[in-house]
């Protein structure tokens, strides 16, 4: 076998595929003509609406492609005539002629199938877009997804695995794709054998929920543009089984939830890191927010210690974390901080010191946080440079008393309206040698509900 060439708008599936003067038609004729390991090269009219690869039904693309041998396949120029193609005549995301592969009428779904890379094509379909296969991976890059179905019914989008499968691995990566998916609800089901990453491009239409989480699956987002997502939900935890989505590096809309419902597993979460964010009106950074059974955590510059951690751009802020009503069992369940900024060790004894208070009012002391309600556990190097140690800086376990408060912060740092009861806890450590030491808050709560508010900046004492 060999590379195979397409022209949707001139070319024969009767045609030997050998090179563009004796291209075939149909992006499938191409794929099975080149096999595993080998190169499909399409293009079409200059307007690509005019002769897509099109079916008014639905439909199965399967690539040969195998894990050691995927098959490459490009969107061409309408004027190419190299061949091999050279760079300049790969289409870009968007343009007039970008090859489109669909499927059209009502309720008719578009399957592929197979190890495969497909560069600058369209890919429509009119219900279900279905990427489910297993075992497999498919890299999609400058591409739009895009799928029209009006039918409100049913997930339009399925990433990974298969229909009743259960133990399968498949990546799933989109690179400067775009994305419209123009039905509400939940709309992109993940496999649980299956990640799925998503590396620039953008979020065309809101969607009222983006993920469906009942199948569980690993998702990564990273530089995409969600702002369209507005007052919507990126996740619906009521449903969801370990489904894991970590959003990075993205244009978010400060009014996008994280979640919707209560968790339905132990396992599940999502999480905003580095993000920025807008309303239309203000726009602001998100450092960290996440969402998961335990309980939620925010980026939030209003209850911030003076003279505590800042990002440099919006100024002060703190971590809040409000653990759920049953994260209650210390030190068995607890809410766990993203590592707060490392503190670099000379390698002798001392405290590391964190600051922290909590939402309630001061008007009662026993409104201050005991030690088994909010506690931290440090890594570092111990006594030797090639081992760690683990230290928590609380573990009582004394269930039959009430463990100590931790001390009182009279150094009289502001923290802003709404953050009161100020306290430190001291963290005693011998590194033995000199390192970073990564510090984790962890927050559960055993008497009255509250949000705890975290300064990220370590000191040491």
């Amino acid at each position: 076998m060999a590379d195979a060439y397409v022209d949707n708008e001139n070319g024969s599936d009767a045609n030997s595929g050998a090179d563009w003067d004796n291209a075939e038609k149909t992006d499938q004729a191409g794929m099975d003509t080149a096999g595993a390991g080998f190169d499909v090269y399409i293009k079409t009219s200059a307007t690509a609406t005019d002769n897509p690869d099109t079916a008014a039904a639905s439909r199965t693309i399967v690539s040969p492609g195998t894990i050691s041998s995927p098959q490459r396949i490009f969107g061409c120029k309408t004027g190419t005539t190299a061949t091999p193609p050279v760079e300049a005549d790969f289409v870009s995301k968007g343009d007039a002629d970008q090859p489109i592969l669909q499927c059209t009428g009502s309720n008719n779904d578009l399957k592929l199938d197979g190890n495969f890379y497909i560069r600058g094509i369209k890919i429509s379909a009119s219900d279900i877009l279905d990427l489910f296969s297993l075992d497999d991976q498919q890299i999609y890059e400058d591409c739009i997804i895009v799928h029209s179905a009006t039918d409100p019914s049913g997930t339009p989008f399925l990433i990974g695995g298969a229909s009743g499968s259960s133990e399968s691995s498949e990546l799933r990566r989109f690179i400067n794709c775009d994305v419209d998916i123009s039905r509400a609800g939940s709309e992109l089901l993940i496999h649980d054998g299956c990640l799925f990453e998503w590396w620039g491009g953008t979020w065309i239409t809101a969607a009222t929920i983006m993920f469906d989480g009942s199948l569980g699956g690993r998702v990564d987002i990273v530089g995409v543009d969600l702002d369209v997502q507005g007052s919507n939900t990126f996740a619906d935890a009521s449903n969801a089984k370990g489904f894991d989505l970590l959003i990075r590096n993205c244009d978010i809309s400060l009014s996008t939830s994280l979640t919707t419902g209560t968790w339905l597993g132990r396992s599940g979460r999502v999480r905003v890191v580095n993000c920025n964010a807008s309303d239309g009106i203000s726009t602001s950074v998100i450092g960290y927010a996440e969402s998961s059974y335990a309980g939620t955590i925010d980026h939030n510059t209003a209850r911030k210690r003076t003279g505590g951690a800042s990002d440099g751009a919006l100024g002060e802020f703190s971590i809040a974390m409000l653990p759920a009503t049953d994260i209650n069992q210390f030190p068995a369940f607890s809410l766990r901080s993203p590592n707060l900024i490392p503190v670099w060790l000379d390698g002798t004894e001392t405290n590391i010191r964190i600051h922290f208070a909590n939402s309630l009012s001061e008007s009662s002391p026993t409104n201050d946080a005991h030690e088994n309600e909010i506690y931290a556990e440090v890594l570092s190097s111990s006594t030797s440079p090639d081992t760690a140690q683990y230290v928590l800086a609380s573990n009582k376990m004394d269930h039959g008393a009430t463990p100590p408060e931790w001390p009182d912060d009279t150094s009289g740092s502001a923290w802003g309206s709404g953050a009161n009861n100020e306290q430190f806890m001291d963290i005693p450590i011998t590194p033995g040698y000199e390192g970073l030491a990564y510090v984790y808050v962890h927050c559960c709560e055993r008497a009255t509900p509250r949000t705890f508010y975290i300064d990220p900046l370590p000191v040491l004492s």
